[in-house]
């Protein structure tokens, strides 16, 4: 991730960089590198904080992904956008639980798991 503080990226940047950190993340993932994915969970939390502080739009930008071949790529896109395209983000995550990867399909399903629970509420 860049140096420079978030808040400051123009909207394309913070896409860009958001894309790079999410390819890492599944990347990282699917290799079981805990401590690297834990880097690349700080990573995008923070991306995260600022994807949602900015206008809806800047997010809506991310909708594409939700068809990425990058399964790293199409699980955080669908995490980011589960708010704004609940059906389109649910079923990009739906589609991860399925595939059968070794890190990544058991995120998705937990992750699932805590929105019907109602632990994880998407902004």
């Amino acid at each position: 991730m860049s140096k420079q503080p978030v808040a400051s990226l123009s909207d394309d940047d913070l896409l860009d960089t958001f894309v790079a950190c999410a390819h890492q993340w599944g990347k990282f993932s699917e290799a079981g590198s805990i401590p690297k994915v834990n880097r690349l969970v700080k990573q995008l939390v923070t991306l995260t904080r600022e994807l949602e502080s900015r206008d809806p739009a800047v997010r809506l930008r991310l909708a594409p992904l939700l068809d990425s071949r990058d399964p790293g790529v199409r699980f955080q896109a669908g995490y980011e956008l589960l708010a704004l395209l609940p059906d389109r983000a649910r079923a990009a995550i739906e589609s991860i639980g399925q595939a059968g990867l070794y890190g990544l399909s058991g995120r998705a399903k937990m992750f699932l798991s805590a929105v019907d629970d109602c632990e994880y509420v998407p902004k």
